[in-house]
């Protein structure tokens, strides 16, 4: 058992060992900067996102409403109707494009290629 045991600060220690230069810890806080503004962003884009795809599930939902009512009501043939299978199927693609452009978008930002080659 252990009953000598201790908290150590790490900043504590780096400070015993001769401190930290000016450069290094700027590199720290530009790490730490460039990893919450990415984080920032994804979290805005992922919010967009979302947003836009509601308002689409909205839109549908709303539209496939009118056309029970319309055909409830007999004034609307079932040829004639909003919400076809062309109309779905158009909604359903556009969405998976609109899933995979925004998952390249926030992989690229998130990791980006290194102009180093390394």
């Amino acid at each position: 058992m252990a009953q000598n045991a201790q908290t150590i600060s790490i900043a504590d220690e780096a400070e015993k060992m001769g401190g930290i230069d000016p450069l290094t810890k700027a590199k720290i806080f530009g790490l730490n900067a460039d990893t919450i503004s990415r984080a920032g962003m994804v979290v805005v884009i992922g919010m967009i996102f979302v947003g836009l795809n509601w308002a689409v599930i909205d839109l549908v939902t709303w539209a496939f409403r009118e056309d029970l009512v319309l055909l409830r009501a007999k004034t609307l043939t079932p040829a004639d109707r909003v919400i076809t299978t062309n109309v779905f199927m158009s909604l359903i693609g556009a969405t998976v494009v609109q899933v995979g452009v925004a998952t390249i978008s926030i992989v690229s930002y998130l990791f980006p290629k290194s102009s180093s080659g390394a």
